[in-house]
């Protein structure tokens, strides 16, 4: 960025996509743009709420106009949440170790792939010397409180791991209208899994094929699944318990897995759509791994300041987000002439755009009917 800031089709892109008038700019000065330690300083002195802002906006405007009926399952947005690690921080002082930032992050996920990050939620710094300070079941609570406030009308379920199949977890959601599909392993609550491998073991009757869409749609018997209703954790009421689902795929390789649910089971269809969007949980997974290692500098520390690097965090979502709109919306009606060009060749064509050429006409004229809604 410093090395071609001041190149001049770079710098006019840069004003056009800023909503700058040329007009405006000095006559017979250079074009240029400003470099990486203006940005940080900037960013250094706030406007955090104004970026997490400008991401909520435009993920409410898609949904307002229906774009990601493809995230709902059964009415409800899937909405994947998970932790993952921001940066290192800078150890100063002899003898002293440094800390590591994390952020718990909130993502719409689809089958197509697409998670879209709606809101993410600071996790108090980790301290080697200290120890833990804040977990993500915590970090949980607030960004559910957060998202409510946000979208309060929103039908949500909470797609996630097995640390988050616990009762605090559980208790949010149905505090606020939510459904939930969460992994369920032994190793996170021994005693319910017991009790639910008993029931379905005493169950025979709730047993199915596990169906999974293929190629335009078609159902295809994979495995086995099976079901069953009334587990809950010690201490929790009988009105709190969950439905257990349990899958087995065919073959030496097949997956293996449970999922906790509040969604009714009433038949081997529903229960295999409910692995499905469990499984889907990966989307975010992905998502962050090519956040970290396919351009966007995920985990590179950019800034030491605390301020400084969530507004660099949140940025990078929002480029995220608007790449993953591009990439599901524009690019498959773009790119049907030149079907092998992958994502980081789409990237290098655009970056060489905007050196090279510039953006040309206003943003006003450009035609906004390109952009369609998410086929899967």
């Amino acid at each position: 960025m410093d090395g071609d800031r001041n190149s001049g089709n770079y710098a006019e892109s840069i004003l056009r996509l800023s909503g700058q008038d040329l007009m405006s700019w000095p006559k017979g000065a250079r074009l240029s743009s400003p470099c990486t330690e203006t940005v940080c300083n900037l960013l250094k002195h706030g406007g955090t709420n104004r970026i997490q802002r400008a991401n909520l906006d435009y993920v409410a405007h898609l949904l307002h106009n229906k774009t990601l009926e493809c995230a709902k399952f059964r009415g409800y947005y899937c909405l994947a949440v998970d932790a993952t690690k921001e940066e290192s921080v800078w150890a100063r002082g002899i003898g002293k170790t440094g800390e590591v930032r994390y952020q718990l992050e909130a993502k719409l996920i689809a089958p197509n792939g697409m998670a879209l990050s709606v809101r993410s939620e600071t996790v108090r710094q980790y301290s080697s010397e200290k120890g833990k300070q804040d977990c993500e079941i915590k970090a949980f609570r607030r960004l559910a409180a957060r998202i409510r406030r946000s979208f309060p009308r929103l039908p949500i379920c909470v797609v996630g791991d097995a640390l988050y199949a616990c009762g605090p977890v559980m208790e949010a959601c149905r505090r606020y209208g939510w459904k939930f599909i969460l992994t369920f392993k032994e190793g996170r609550s021994p005693e319910a899994y017991a009790n639910a491998c008993f029931s379905m073991a005493c169950s025979k009757d709730q047993v199915g094929d596990l169906i999974v869409r293929g190629k335009c749609e078609r159902r295809i018997k994979a495995g086995l699944v099976a079901w069953t209703s009334g587990i809950r954790f010690s201490g929790q009421q009988e009105s709190d318990s969950f439905h257990v689902v349990a899958c087995e795929e065919m073959g030496g390789g097949g997956y293996r897995g449970m999922f906790a649910t509040d969604f009714d089971m009433t038949d081997a269809g529903i229960a295999s759509e409910v692995v499905a969007w469990g499984r889907r949980r990966w989307n975010i997974e992905n998502n962050f791994k090519v956040e970290k290692h396919d351009g966007n500098g995920l985990e590179h520390m950019f800034c030491g300041h605390w301020r400084c690097s969530r507004n660099l965090y949140l940025l990078m979502q929002v480029a995220n987000n608007l790449w993953q709109i591009y990439n599901l919306c524009v690019l498959p009606k773009v790119s049907e002439g030149c079907r092998k060009m992958t994502q980081v060749k789409w990237v290098e064509l655009l970056r060489r755009t905007f050196h090279v050429i510039g953006i040309t006409r206003p943003l006003e004229q450009v035609k906004r009917h390109y952009i369609r809604r998410m086929t899967l």
